[in-house]
């Protein structure tokens, strides 16, 4: 073996090692770096006060669909929808947009009775054009009517936990459903 691949694999080796070892002082109930470690991780978190939850998302948290009426079917709005080929680096803003405009302008003008609760089972069941759901009325300003539909269903599908699931209706959502019309004024 070549002397510069023996110094790296030495260097790599002290690294590891001395990571390893750094890990186990700090763990231990009390020691000189124990004390040196929480001053220094609550400057951490003053910086990033979110801990990982920046980088994970709560699996509970609401997804958020909006079916339009395309040729008497009811689809996902594909201005929502961020994994496409046309937002392969995420540069689009378009979803995003969409997404603020949907909630601000929609989605926060629903009150909770207009909600219909169903299971995922009833749900894949369900015909959304038939009467079982009552359309919502909202009035929304006319500058929005080239970039909103007339009509639209709004889903909210919400991961169960496995404990709270009855395994004859739930396979894992809970889910929301809301039609709603808009009136632009």
């Amino acid at each position: 073996m070549p002397k510069n691949i023996k110094v790296f694999v030495l260097f790599l080796a002290a690294v590891w090692i001395g990571l390893f070892i750094s890990l186990i002082s700090v763990s231990l109930n009390y020691n000189a770096m124990s004390t040196y470690f929480s001053v220094q991780s609550r400057s951490i978190k003053l910086l990033m006060p979110e801990g990982w939850g920046f980088f994970t998302k709560n699996p509970q948290e609401p997804r958020i669909y909006y079916l339009i009426n395309k040729e008497n079917k009811w689809v996902m709005d594909p201005n929502t929808r961020r994994a496409n080929l046309h937002n392969f680096w995420g540069l689009k803003k378009r979803p995003a947009h969409y997404g603020v405009l949907y909630y601000t302008q929609v989605l926060k003008r629903i009150p909770m009775a207009t909600w219909l609760k169903l299971t995922d089972r009833s749900f894949s069941k369900l015909n959304l054009s038939g009467p079982c759901i009552i359309p919502f009325n909202i009035k929304v300003a006319k500058t929005y009517q080239e970039e909103l539909p007339n009509q639209l269903v709004i889903v909210k599908r919400r991961i169960l936990p496995w404990a709270f699931r009855d395994f004859r209706d739930q396979t894992g959502d809970s889910v929301m459903v809301a039609k709603v019309n808009l009136i632009y004024e």
